[in-house]
């Protein structure tokens, strides 16, 4: 009797238990951007728009930006299936953000009174105004749908212009070069001293050895007039500090 009505429960039920486990639903998911990647549970399904036959349940939808930015975005958002059969439509936006840069960079950016970072800098759409500051410039505030028309924002200077440096002048320009072609000239008699050093030595010959007394000299005055002017080039750069 127990295997009859054992046989009546498969027959009867067995069908719907394997159409339970069957049962999927039709799952559109969609961001704002169509290079968006799309995960659920951790799995990538596609970029901007994915269709998908999912089974009745919970599931973890991430859109994240692409690329290896350290600060990509991404937003999750859990999703519920309720029932198999059905169609279900999520739109999941990560909003668009907009590139600030600034003339001179390296400004900050201030939203509130909350430091978001340095420029340049990607700033989200949620925010709606910033300010940017820079030590000896003056502040600028500007809206944030500005932004695509104002590539790099222009911060206006309020320093004190300084004069030229030592080393921005022709003076330097002119000293270093002196020192070149001192050395240069010191190095070259300094070879041919030795070289006709060496060739007394060979030959004892005194024509070489006061050749060797005359090239020394003239390296020793070239070198003497590198020092100076080294010297010179040193004054200045300091006492231009």
């Amino acid at each position: 009797m127990n295997k009859i009505k054992s046989a009546l429960f498969i027959i009867l039920f067995l069908p719907q238990i394997i159409s339970a486990q069957d049962c999927k639903s039709y799952v559109t998911i969609e961001s704002d951007n169509s290079d968006l990647l799309i995960f659920v549970n951790d799995i990538y399904e596609g970029n901007g728009k994915v269709e998908l036959e999912l089974f009745v349940g919970k599931y973890i939808i991430k859109i994240k930006e692409p690329g290896f930015r350290w600060d990509a975005r991404s937003i999750e958002k859990e999703i519920s299936v309720d029932e198999c059969g059905s169609n279900y439509d999520f739109k999941i936006n990560l909003g668009k953000e907009y590139i600030l840069n600034t003339n001179p960079s390296d400004a900050s950016v201030f939203n509130s009174d909350s430091l978001i970072g340095y420029t340049p800098i990607y700033i989200p759409d949620d925010i709606k105004t910033i300010l940017i500051k820079k030590d000896n410039f003056k502040p600028r505030r500007i809206n944030i749908t500005e932004l695509p028309s104002l590539k790099p924002v222009s911060l206006d200077f309020t320093g004190e212009i300084k004069n030229k440096s030592f080393a921005e002048s022709p003076y330097f320009e002119i000293l270093v070069g002196t020192a070149l072609g001192i050395g240069a000239v010191a190095a070259y008699y300094k070879i041919q001293a030795d070289q006709s050093f060496d060739q007394y030595e060979k030959t004892k010959d005194q024509k070489y050895l006061d050749e060797t007394n005359r090239y020394d000299n003239y390296s020793g005055i070239a070198f003497a007039a590198l020092q100076i002017n080294f010297g010179t080039l040193i004054y200045f750069l300091l006492s231009d500090q």
